[in-house]
């Protein structure tokens, strides 16, 4: 063989161990979030939810609510941001500016939770905004009753 073709073997041996090892690196996803009035939820429960990622849900004035989000692939120090609006008249008031920042690498479930005011929720419609890492924002909306 002559030098020029070993240099091409190098070259092409390079991208292919680039190709794999994009194949091989799993990015950072939101699965599914889910509003509810409990903190966490069992393999049962989130098995039986739709497979979609966002739904209306309709809540209890007098009960928590939170943001349960199935995360896969998260790597240290990825960020959740969240925002919580009540929509009033056609407009929205932010009522809370959370961000989560993970600690560790993985998959599962994060919680952020509404703080209430006086033990309670004002009924009505809401709208729960968050992004990953600052991508897009994707909404879900929900109604407290």
């Amino acid at each position: 063989m002559n030098k020029k073709t070993v240099i091409i073997l190098i070259l092409l041996a390079a991208i292919f161990a680039a190709a794999i090892y994009t194949l091989l690196i799993k990015e950072p996803l939101i699965e599914k979030v889910i509003i509810t009035e409990k903190k966490s939820l069992s393999e049962a429960e989130m098995q039986s939810l739709p497979s979609d990622k966002t739904n209306d849900f309709v809540l209890s004035s007098g009960s928590a609510i939170y943001a349960i989000f199935i995360v896969k692939d998260l790597k240290t120090g990825n960020t959740i941001d969240i925002k919580w609006f009540k929509i009033k008249d056609s407009k929205e008031e932010l009522m809370q500016d959370d961000s989560v920042s993970t600690k560790k690498e993985g998959s599962g479930q994060i919680a952020a939770g509404l703080i209430m005011k006086d033990d309670t929720y004002e009924p009505g419609n809401y709208r729960m905004e968050y992004d990953l890492n600052g991508g897009t924002p994707i909404s879900v909306n929900f109604t407290v009753k």
